[in-house]
């Protein structure tokens, strides 16, 4: 699988990811950045739009809201990731 990390920082609170993507093997990698506050994320766009899809379904409204925000940037960027 090649990774690619985003130079656009698509990220998102690091509680969130930490809570629902870390140690998943079907949502890239999501690393701490900025000491520790957000976390960024190292996928393909695959992993990427997986992470948003299991934010969406469940049913935390605070990562809920985080995958919107954060889904919305991806969509700006969208051409720059690797589609596998």
């Amino acid at each position: 699988m090649e990774n690619y990390e985003c130079r656009r920082k698509v990220y998102l609170p690091y509680a969130i990811a930490e809570k629902h993507l870390f140690g998943r093997d079907d949502c890239g990698k999501w690393l701490p950045y900025m000491s520790g506050r957000r976390a960024i994320c190292v996928a393909t766009k695959a992993e990427a739009a997986r992470s948003f899809a299991v934010l969406l379904d469940s049913g935390d409204p605070e990562a809920t809201e985080a995958a919107r925000e954060s889904q919305d940037r991806l969509r700006e960027f969208a051409g720059d990731w690797p589609t596998s």
